[in-house]
């Protein structure tokens, strides 16, 4: 754990958010990346296929937009905040008024 939050610093020093978001596999396998401007942070979840549900419509897998959702509070605390663990997330829910657009979704 210690190693990994000497990563998190680091990426936080050198200010590259790529290297905080490589350090969290599922991150990278959503396809999630993050930039900051102004003080404040954007986060983006890729469009890809792989994150497709329903093929038919098509819409992005509800689950995908909530573990996306969950990755860049993770992701904004271990920017933001002078952590010694990684944060976790205790619960949160999501009620979906439409179907997630096939396109990159943003986060702020």
């Amino acid at each position: 754990m210690k190693d990994l939050m000497a990563r998190v610093a680091e990426a936080r020093r050198s200010g590259d958010p790529d290297a905080l978001v490589a350090l969290i596999p599922y991150a990278r396998l959503l396809g999630i990346s993050f930039s900051e401007a102004g003080g404040a942070l954007e986060f983006r979840l890729a469009f890809r296929e792989g994150n497709v549900g329903n093929p038919h419509l098509p819409a992005l897998h509800g689950g995908v937009i909530g573990a996306f959702m969950e990755n860049a509070a993770v992701l904004h605390l271990l920017w933001t905040q002078q952590a010694s663990r990684v944060p976790k997330v205790v619960d949160f829910s999501i009620d979906y008024l439409r179907p997630g657009r096939p396109e990159t979704l943003c986060a702020a």
